[in-house]
């Protein structure tokens, strides 16, 4: 069995970027504190950062959503078409959930999946591999290979699945967003919104089986006769706090770094979403002032009945 621990320099990085986490976190209340006394509330759908009065973030475009009711509470650039990296597995994951009731059941990887670019476990055409293990895969490793083997079992090719994946974007409302492919690896005509992403991380976080995947870190991925890699997330800020419980990070030199965080702050239930950060480190720091601004928010008030 092949073991692929995390190298000491991998690390080292995870610990300063916590380090850095940390002292945003002591900025937090201040923001809040400022949002409180200026009696900030919970702006329009739709609205922009500026009518709000939200924290400034570097991200091109960035929501807050009540995970429960899917009110907006804030938004910068919330319908701007932007690529998504891999926060396309994100749909891919869901769709996969929804039409496969066994995740037992065993799948051939094709040879479309191999040599691809972006991250993989190195799958071989032929080999077997259940689809549990391809969605740890796909969900904490962000493989490529897996996210096309996944694709050409639901629906016998990768371009058969984007045409799913656009008819299940369709149904949810996500009228901003487009998908080329399964994992987000370049392409043409493959874009969403802050919006789209957050509702999408909303809807995919209500199934129990999706939840289970991408609240995890860490990950032994095994397919027979006796391959074993162990995978380790991207998503700092699930790694670094207990109320994260997920769901996707993405990159590339042109969507630059892309988040759909899941978290109860506060007792309150979030999902925030940011598109094109300038890097991992100011991601983070930028999801923490969202999550702490959407938690001030005033709930909205049920309306009176008869």
């Amino acid at each position: 069995m092949v073991d692929r621990p995390e190298t000491p320099n991998a690390r080292g990085r995870r610990w300063r970027l916590v380090i850095v986490a940390g002292l945003a976190l002591i900025a937090l209340a201040a923001i809040v504190g400022v949002a409180l006394v200026h009696g900030a509330s919970a702006p329009a759908h739709g609205t922009s950062t500026a009518d709000t009065g939200g924290p400034a973030v570097q991200a091109s475009a960035a929501v807050v959503m009540d995970a429960d009711t899917g009110a907006i509470l804030y938004a910068k650039a919330a319908d701007q078409h932007l690529p998504m990296a891999s926060c396309t597995k994100i749909m891919t994951a869901l769709l996969v959930v929804e039409k496969v009731p066994d995740l037992d059941a065993y799948a051939t990887v094709p040879a479309d999946a191999v040599g691809q670019p972006g991250a993989l476990i190195h799958l071989r055409a032929g080999d077997r591999i259940s689809i549990h293990n391809l969605l740890l895969g796909l969900m904490v490793r962000s493989a490529t290979d897996c996210a096309i083997t996944l694709a050409t079992y639901v629906s016998g090719s990768e371009p058969a699945f984007a045409q799913l994946m656009n008819e299940r974007a369709a149904q949810l409302g996500l009228r901003d967003t487009h998908y080329s492919n399964a994992s987000g690896i370049k392409i043409a005509n493959h874009y969403t919104s802050a919006r789209d992403l957050a509702e999408l991380g909303r809807v995919a976080m209500r199934d129990a089986r999706f939840r289970d995947i991408v609240r995890r870190v860490y990950a032994t991925v095994t397919w027979p006769p006796d391959n074993s890699v162990r995978v380790h997330s991207h998503n700092i800020l699930n790694e670094t706090y207990a109320w994260v419980d997920g769901i996707k990070t993405g990159a590339s030199k042109t969507a630059r770094c892309c988040l759909a965080a899941s978290g109860t702050y506060k007792g309150r239930r979030l999902i925030v979403a940011t598109l094109r950060e300038p890097n991992r480190r100011q991601e983070m720091h930028d999801a923490l002032k969202l999550f702490a601004y959407g938690a001030a928010q005033p709930r909205e008030t049920p309306a009176a009945t008869d």
